[in-house]
């Protein structure tokens, strides 16, 4: 008899299918049975131990992570003597370009167009300004935090 299970690993989901096998269940089942209490605590403990040891890691993973985006009053307190600079938020490909040197621009404009994993996004400027240089070209590559256009 097949069942099928969606399992999720590192954030990943998977289907899975497993077939169950009665006699090699039974016979796995009666081992653990015959085993002594303690040895069956000593396994239920590493197995306890092992899965604290899993959410430590993966605890640890997450506080390191850098958050996606900055809040307002963090993206405000950059470097204003050398211009305001808009980053790529995300690897990707130049698509369109909205502005050009000398535009105005106000916080929340439409800069760039961008495809990054098949999908259209929308970089908007973080500031108010004027657009001093435009640092990228329809059909460019570009990085996650690459300066894609000054504002001065």
């Amino acid at each position: 008899m097949q069942r099928t299970f969606k399992v999720t690993v590192d954030g990943n989901e998977y289907i899975v299918e497993v077939e169950e096998i009665k006699n090699k269940q039974k016979s796995a089942e009666e081992k653990i049975q015959k085993q002594p209490s303690s040895q069956r605590q000593v396994q239920a403990q590493k197995k306890q131990n092992e899965s604290a040891g899993k959410l430590k890691n993966k605890e640890g993973k997450e506080k390191n992570r850098k958050p996606k985006t900055l809040s307002k009053e963090k993206s405000q307190e950059k470097d204003t003597s050398k211009g305001n600079e808009i980053t790529s938020p995300m690897t990707g490909v130049v698509l369109d370009i909205f502005v050009s040197s000398g535009d105005r621009v106000s916080r929340g404009d439409k800069v760039i167009l961008m495809e990054a994993m098949k999908m259209e996004n929308t970089v908007l400027s973080d500031y108010d300004g004027t657009v001093k240089e435009v640092k990228v070209n329809k059909g460019d590559s570009i990085d996650a935090g690459d300066v894609i256009v000054v504002l001065e």
